[in-house]
């Protein structure tokens, strides 16, 4: 933008008159807005702005009549008009637009950038005439003054001439200098009197110049030469040109300048003026500042990050390319929308508050991990930082908003809190059932399905083991994965081979086919449109036959994810949703990584309760065989316990006899002999049951003594001072501690059968 000018733009549509006045205050310009041509016309004459940008369909009168009423009204030159179509006029509806005072043409759609460019020019042209004829009115001014003040007036013009600060001449239609000023040879080197005559060639010290034996005007790059060609174009058309730049090998060094030619006449001779001013410093000064520029916007273009900038009323300015592969629009798709395009809703607010803060200069910047709005509708997870670009001055310019992607990072964090979670339920319970309850609660709410259950292994079939939001129903018809007859039977195509009811059997069976886009690599099903899936022409033949539970009970979306433990699958999870499209690939990979564990989970529950199982049948058999063994060693007891006690009732009596009769010296000896041999086979008897004597208490010792001397109850009962009851209750715990509740042994005898008794 060379300078600030006052706009008019008239246009009905309140969107387009609103992006052009914007774009346009942006630029630095001044702009009033009209909605109607009547009102426009109202605004051109009391305003009178520099430039008018008419739409060419208005409400009540078409643009061309606009401006024709615009330029009828004012003076010619005024105000440039600039007619917008929207689509492309014929030539014809062109000219009448030009003899009706339009300046220029404009045809929708276009970019902005061109937009505000087309307009500078023109704008740029009018000042330019404007000036010319400022100047034109001043020459005439200065030449009705001439009369009376030639002489000061040729004294003021001569100093104007050789002390301007440009360098000016005149040529002739050859290109030669016939007068020129001091500032002609500052740019070219030498002394300005030898240049007058000379060609420009010469004058300007054109390398060029010994192309050709006749100098300047002949040689191979003349005729592309661009000062020679403004100057014969204008001396033989009178066509003026302004502010021409060429670059000219002069002086063994590159100079650009930038001219400017007028055809003026002389004493009744036509000459060309022109006004040449030395811009190389400036142009390498603009070169760098493009460079620069070039820098920055490929840095921003290029850069790994996606970046924007956002205008103070949050509009695009400007997206980068990696912005764009993030939420999927095109550049122009973004430019001059509101940022909330790729913001969630419930965001919109809180980013409100932090650009008014970065405003008002309350934070410098913010920085925090959001989800933007893909172009699909889908969340995407970045890492966002925002700052606020100011000028020198300190004033708001525009945001600049920086984010990386963490999508991935966002969808690992969050199955790494899912997974903790799971880790906790399963470890909280140690009842199976409780615990998968405890599991499909957890990821019913989590995923938000209707429905969801777990199929277990029992015997060779997978029935429903738990579930959660499925109708009765729906459990009870698809109880089983097999179709049965009305006893329960299996129908069977074969040995092994089953009838197949539903998809569940091919999931739990591993027949599935990966090819299929229905079917993961590790097994599991997947349909988002159960009602299309049966019936797609891409659907095999097989499975157009299955009954289709599911969506006989209105599920749209249905995924069933195999539950495996190395090469052993133990069920299926199955989650169902009403709505279609409910289930993502992310989503399915991500519930086939819990599914496992979850199945480790089921293989150590059932490992235990086998393990359970199987200890307490060992327990039971141990216990069996204690008893067994107790009764063994009972019945071993009581076989001591018969010996010993025949041996001291039958027979020791007998030796006790037969040595009081009239036995002779050997007869004596045998028998002491025979008495010895039968306490020596009898004494491991005597000690096996001399141990229950320690088992008795004191008072139960004294009365067992007792009893052995041949003592009765009522002897017993005034040697001890108690009754006879008690001594009763005494022999009854006595033949307890002895084991001889349920035997007919009398008492005193198994006493006296005890050898070491007094031991």
């Amino acid at each position: 933008m060379d300078s600030t000018a006052l706009f008019l733009v008239i246009d009905d549509d309140p969107d387009l008159l609103e992006g052009m006045a914007r774009i346009l205050r942006r630029d630095g310009h001044q702009v009033i807005t009209a909605s109607t041509g009547a009102e426009g016309i109202r605004l051109a004459v009391e305003q009178q702005p520099d430039i008018a940008v008419v739409d060419a369909v208005l409400p009540d009168m078409n643009g061309l009549e606009v401006c024709q009423h615009i330029q009828a009204s004012l003076q010619p030159g005024v105000i440039d008009t600039i007619l917008i179509s929207s689509t492309q006029t014929a030539a014809e509806y062109h000219v009448k637009g030009y003899h009706a005072g339009v300046s220029e043409y404009i045809s929708r759609p276009l970019p902005n950038a061109e937009f505000l460019a087309r307009v500078n020019a023109r704008l740029k042209e009018k000042n330019t005439r404007d000036s010319l004829k400022l100047d034109r009115d001043k020459a005439r001014e200065v030449s009705d003054r001439e009369k009376l003040h030639r002489i000061d007036l040729e004294e003021e013009l001569q100093t104007i001439f050789f002390q301007a600060p440009i360098a000016l001449f005149l040529t002739d239609g050859d290109a030669r200098v016939l007068k020129a000023n001091p500032a002609l040879a500052k740019i070219f080197g030498g002394d300005v009197d030898s240049k007058i005559g000379e060609s420009c060639g010469v004058a300007f010290d054109c390398s060029r110049n010994a192309d050709h034996t006749e100098g300047c005007g002949f040689g191979p790059f003349c005729a592309k030469c661009g000062v020679r060609s403004a100057i014969t174009d204008t001396f033989s058309t009178g066509q003026f040109h302004t502010e021409l730049e060429v670059c000219l090998r002069c002086m063994q060094e590159d100079r650009i300048v930038r001219f400017s030619t007028s055809l003026v006449v002389v004493s009744g001779e036509k000459r060309v003026f022109v006004c040449m001013e030395d811009v190389t410093e400036r142009k390498a000064s603009e070169i760098a500042l493009y460079k620069n520029e070039e820098f920055f916007r490929r840095t921003f273009d290029q850069s790994p990050i996606g970046a924007a900038i956002i205008s103070l009323d949050y509009t695009f300015l400007n997206v980068n390319d990696e912005l764009c592969t993030m939420t999927g629009y095109q550049s122009s798709e973004l430019f001059s929308q509101h940022f909330s395009v790729i913001t969630c809703a419930e965001d919109l607010s809180f980013y409100l508050k932090q650009a008014e803060d970065l405003v008002e200069g309350l934070i410098d910047s913010y920085e925090m991990d959001k989800p933007l709005v893909h172009k699909s509708g889908k969340k995407i997870w970045v890492r966002l930082s925002v700052r606020l670009i100011r000028d020198n001055e300190g004033n708001p310019m525009y945001f600049l908003p920086m984010m990386i992607e963490i999508d991935d990072r966002k969808r690992m964090e969050e199955e790494k809190d899912i997974q903790l979670e799971l880790f906790s339920i399963i470890g909280k319970q140690n009842d199976l059932h409780k615990m998968l309850e405890s599991v499909l609660f957890f990821f019913k709410t989590w995923s938000g399905v209707d429905a969801i259950a777990i199929r277990l292994k029992q015997g060779k079939m997978f029935p429903y083991y738990a579930s959660i939001g499925f109708p009765e129903e729906f459990i009870r018809t698809a109880k089983s994965v097999f179709t049965t007859d009305d006893k329960g039977t299996r129908f069977s195509c074969g040995e092994d081979e089953q009838h197949l009811e539903c998809m569940c059997d091919l999931v739990i069976n591993g027949r599935h086919d990966a090819s299929r886009p229905f079917f993961t690599a590790r097994g599991s099903f997947c349909s988002n449109n159960t009602s299309l899936f049966m019936t797609r022409h891409d659907t095999p033949h097989m499975y157009h036959g299955m009954p289709n539970h599911c969506n006989a009970a209105g599920y749209e979306s249905v995924l069933l994810v195999p539950l495996q433990v190395g090469e052993n699958t133990l069920g299926l999870i199955q989650l169902n949703h009403k709505e279609a499209n409910r289930f993502s690939s992310e989503f399915v990979s991500l519930m086939e990584r819990l599914a496992g564990h979850i199945a480790v989970a089921i293989a150590q529950q059932l490992a235990e309760q086998n393990l359970k199982i199987k200890q307490a049948e060992l327990e039971e058999m141990n216990a069996a065989l204690k008893v067994l063994l107790r009764n063994r060693e009972e019945d071993l007891l009581e076989h001591d316990r018969g010996i010993l006690i025949n041996v001291h009732q039958l027979v020791l009596p007998c030796i006790e006899r037969l040595k009081l009769g009239a036995l002779d010296t050997q007869q004596k000896s045998q028998l002491n002999v025979l008495e010895s041999n039968l306490k020596t086979i009898t004494s491991p008897f005597a000690k096996n049951l001399s141990s229950v004597k320690s088992a008795l208490t004191p008072s139960l010792v004294q009365v067992a003594d007792m009893i052995r001397k041949g003592l009765t109850n009522k002897e017993i009962a005034r040697l001890q001072g108690i009754s006879v009851k008690s001594v009763e209750t005494y022999r009854k715990r006595i033949r307890a501690r002895l084991n001889l509740q349920n035997s007919k042994i009398n008492l005193r005898a198994h006493l006296m059968s005890m050898e070491q008794w007094d031991n």
